[in-house]
């Protein structure tokens, strides 16, 4: 039985997370898994049969992007090294494969022997999303380099990895959790008002809520999602009896929203980030209920092909969206969704380390 270490930011459940599909599927293999949060704000070990949940508890003295994305590379890497100096007696030359997520999983490559092969799971690109800082984004391409293999989520990434990695690249989207055999119940209250639903982590444009808000106040804006307003923003928003902020939920509770929501309101913040959205679960699972989508333009606009999503760029664009979807106002998107179904993408990785992992 191989051993197999996944390190991600967050700890593990079963939710529609790339590197949690990943788990599952090592699982359904067969292997034996820990899953190790990095960083982590509590020490923690779970064993169950083979598969392992651990977390190390972390420094307050650690790299933070927001403070630290414009230091200098000699003051970045005394934080990196605090970051990781948690774990630098845990044995890593224990495990036959180790496989790293994005983000600030991959500075844990100064302390994995050259021996144990990686995979490194791109979720979202150091360079390109993730951070401004040089030394941070030399140690995507220190983990891109010594990794056996690439995993990405993203046709950008994948083509601009491709050019220089064509052997190790492998492209395997994002799916959605098809709640099949779930009973919904009606989570609003209202039910002859139009229902707006955001639902994400993505900060939201302020501006653009309060437009819609304060203009149509026959309809219903419902949020979900932690942080995606200031506090000040939130404050000024709760004025408004058309707005309705729920913090964050759970995967059941989303899908409750969603069923029952009128339309999907996508008002991501401006961003240069937003050059690399393309086709994500968000949009997937809003089609699945064929929910009408307004959404702020993203870069990846040619993967919506022949999909009938509501893009703009401005408030003038904005309030034709607003006024173009009514109670009545109905989509149908021609997808085959169980090819983006979870048991799809579990299956997916399955052929992917049957053939990786020489099994």
């Amino acid at each position: 039985m191989k051993k197999i270490l996944v390190a991600s930011s967050l700890p593990y459940s079963q939710s529609n997370r790339g590197i949690d599909i990943i788990t599952e599927a090592l699982l359904d293999m067969d292997m034996s898994v820990a899953h190790l949060t990095f960083p982590s704000k509590e020490s923690f070990l779970k064993n169950d049969k083979n598969f392992t949940q651990l977390g190390i508890k972390g420094r307050k003295i650690a790299y933070y992007e927001r403070i630290m994305k414009n230091f200098p590379k000699n003051i970045t890497q005394y934080f990196i090294n605090q970051t990781i100096k948690p774990l630098k007696n845990f044995n890593f030359s224990d495990y036959n494969y180790i496989i790293l997520e994005s983000g600030k999983t991959i500075f844990l490559i100064d302390l994995i022997p050259d021996k144990v092969p990686i995979i490194y799971r791109q979720s979202d690109s150091v360079k390109y999303v993730i951070s401004k800082n040089t030394l941070f984004q030399n140690y995507e391409n220190k983990v891109i380099n010594k990794s056996q293999f690439i995993l990405t989520v993203n046709s950008f990434f994948y083509e601009e990895l491709k050019k220089e990695f064509p052997t190790k690249i492998k492209l395997i989207r994002n799916g959605i959790n098809i709640p099949r055999d779930t009973v919904l119940s009606n989570p609003y209250k209202d039910g002859e008002k139009i229902k707006a639903l955001y639902f994400g982590l993505f900060p939201l444009d302020y501006k653009d809520v309060l437009y819609a808000v304060a203009k149509f106040q026959k309809t219903d804006f419902h949020f979900i999602g932690p942080r995606i307003f200031s506090k000040f923003e939130l404050n000024t928003l709760k004025k408004y009896p058309n707005f309705f902020y729920h913090g964050h939920q759970d995967n059941k509770t989303i899908n409750s929203f969603l069923k029952y929501a009128d339309f999907v309101f996508i008002p991501y913040k401006n961003s240069y980030k937003l050059r690399y959205f393309g086709l994500t679960s968000k949009y997937l699972i809003s089609m699945y209920y064929n929910k009408p989508i307004i959404s702020k333009k993203i870069g990846l606009i040619n993967e919506f092909k022949d999909l009938n999503v509501l893009f703009y760029e401005n408030k003038d664009e904005l309030d034709k969206c607003l006024k173009k979807v009514k109670k009545d106002y109905q989509v149908f998107y021609n997808l085959d969704f169980n090819k983006f179904s979870k048991e799809e993408k579990i299956k997916e990785y399955k052929d992917f380390f049957e053939r990786v992992l020489l099994i």
